[in-house]
């Protein structure tokens, strides 16, 4: 059977399909931003990128000294602690912290701790609003000398891209459901969307999950049955997944082979 997901008929390299609202290239916002008791950095971009089971953050930027910053670390939503690497000048910073662990507070809210040499640094919560365009992170903790961190950060998703890519039109998903249809046949073809996290590459006229019955009246008006939209619409996943379900049942009943 052929999925066809309606949030990813428009792809691109910032699509956050799989842990949005967190994926994309986020951009500090200084002015709106509050540091104590060191001044503000001068700018910073932060790219997180999702893995199969966590995300890859690298973060660069210009602090109030004029140095370059670099942080890189890949992590799971576990807790556990997992290697960072914080550079200065392109040259390993000795106070910068060697370990990160994250843990999933909501779907909105992450929140990372930060050690050097086993000890605990600073503690950052990272919020996502939910239409995915701002990111704010509050800092606590101290740094390697031990005196006092207290930041927030307000960063802005960048997504010029998205200004400059048109939105497909319906008529264009309807296209793509056709040509299946006709190559590998109504039972066939599936549908998935994406409304748990999209980029905004939807169809025309589909802004979120009320817009779905658009495709239904749309397929009525290519000359569908009422039976056909119904398997498309999800009756022939249902239908895989039984069979699935069924030979998943025969292979356990069948005795082991040694």
């Amino acid at each position: 059977m052929v999925l066809m997901n309606t949030g990813a008929l428009l792809t691109n390299a910032d699509h956050e399909a799989n842990y949005c609202p967190l994926v994309g290239t986020w951009k500090l916002n200084v002015a709106k931003s509050k540091y104590s008791p060191d001044p503000a950095p001068k700018s910073g971009t932060t790219t997180i990128e999702a893995t199969a089971d966590g995300f890859k953050i690298v973060a660069d930027g210009v602090n109030w000294e004029g140095k370059k910053t670099h942080v890189e670390y890949t992590a799971k939503f576990d807790g556990k602690d997992y290697a960072e690497k914080v550079l200065l000048d392109g040259k390993l910073d000795p106070s910068g912290a060697d370990m990160v662990s994250v843990r999933k507070l909501d779907d909105y809210t992450y929140e990372n701790t930060t050690k050097l040499k086993g000890k605990t640094l600073v503690v950052t919560k990272n919020m996502f609003s939910k239409d995915a365009k701002t990111r704010t992170q509050t800092a606590t903790g101290l740094n390697a000398q031990g005196k006092p961190v207290n930041y927030i950060e307000i960063n802005r998703i960048e997504r010029e891209w998205m200004a400059k890519i048109p939105r497909p039109p319906l008529k264009s998903l309807i296209d793509h459901i056709d040509h299946i249809a006709k190559v590998a046949g109504v039972d066939h073809v599936g549908l998935g969307s994406d409304f748990d996290g999209v980029s905004g590459a939807t169809p025309q006229g589909i802004d979120s999950a009320a817009g779905l019955p658009k495709i239904t009246q749309a397929l009525l008006d290519r000359g569908y049955s009422a039976e056909n939209i119904k398997k498309i619409l999800g009756g022939n996943l249902l239908r895989v997944f039984r069979q699935v379900e069924t030979v998943s049942r025969e292979m356990q009943a069948k005795p082991p082979v040694h």
